[in-house]
């Protein structure tokens, strides 16, 4: 078992939609209606990252990161909006190989 930080933000104007992101895993990020099925959905996305990883022979990262780093890139993505932000920890189980890592 992994345990992954879960980045989210949503824009403050416009709150309906939460995004997700892994910062520490790139190419992992999803949405979701609310906060819940955003963790859920960028949770999912983490977890069949990790599978291809492992089927590709990659090592899995460790969940190291900058934070600020991370908020940054999200304030470029939306720019101009206001963004909240929240943290949450996954803990995945991702085939035999990932509990060794």
């Amino acid at each position: 078992m992994k345990t992954y930080t879960l980045l989210l933000y949503r824009e403050t104007l416009e709150p309906r939609t939460w995004y997700g992101v892994v910062p520490a895993v790139r190419g992992v990020l999803s949405d979701g209606d609310s906060l819940e099925e955003a963790v859920q959905m960028t949770t999912d996305a983490l977890e069949g990252m990790l599978e291809a990883m492992l089927e590709q022979g990659e090592s899995l990262p460790s969940d190291a990161f900058d934070l600020e780093t991370a908020k940054r890139w999200a304030e470029e993505l939306f720019a101009g909006s206001a963004l909240e932000f929240l943290t949450r920890q996954a803990k995945v189980k991702i085939g035999v190989n990932a509990i060794a890592a």
